[in-house]
């Protein structure tokens, strides 16, 4: 007992276990498994949870939806200037634009298998549920949806965000599958 109260107390060269704070982020692939190392199935798997990451919280998330936002505002306000009113127009717009990017599929090519990821698929879970808890989506939207009054909100201060520690090992690990915050400046 006394002993691992020392190496606790006392510091160790062993690095910081990744902890997946868990989040929208999940795959069947076990966590241990290193990337490089995966089968063609689990591959398969991974990168279809990968793809279904970025059109749900990633970055073709924040694409579609900032680009739902200003085309339905541009769609309401023609709608306004043509005697129509402007929140319907908008909002039947918008919510037609959700639905069909919803269907779409993904234009994301997923890079792998990967020989040089030396990660863990931990580790990139634990790097993907950061991020989306550190920035989701809708901090990184800068239009209002259907608000005349509104204006663009700019991103969060990147400075402001909080670590990602996974996301170092990853980004160090397996460069192929580089990963950042979706917004921030």
């Amino acid at each position: 007992m006394g002993v691992s109260v020392c190496v606790m107390a006392c510091g160790s060269n062993a690095p910081e276990p990744i902890v997946d704070p868990g989040g929208p982020f999940h795959t069947l692939v076990p966590g241990d498994r290193t990337i490089s190392a995966l089968n063609p199935a689990d591959v398969q798997v991974l990168c279809a949870d990968l793809v279904d990451a970025h059109r749900s919280f990633l970055s073709e998330a924040v694409i579609a939806e900032e680009s739902c936002r200003e085309t339905a505002d541009a769609v309401g306000r023609l709608a306004m200037s043509q005697g129509s009113d402007y929140q319907t127009a908008c909002r039947t717009y918008y919510d037609d634009c959700e639905a069909m990017v919803a269907g779409r599929s993904t234009d994301w090519p997923c890079p792998l298998p990967a020989s040089d990821c030396h990660a863990t698929v931990l580790a990139l879970s634990a790097c993907l549920n950061q991020i989306a808890a550190a920035t989701p989506v809708s901090s990184c939207i800068r239009s209002a949806l259907c608000d005349l009054t509104a204006g663009l909100q700019p991103p969060p201060k990147t400075a402001d965000l909080p670590p990602a520690p996974a996301c170092g090992v990853l980004d160090r690990d397996c460069p192929v599958l580089l990963t950042t915050y979706l917004c921030g400046n």
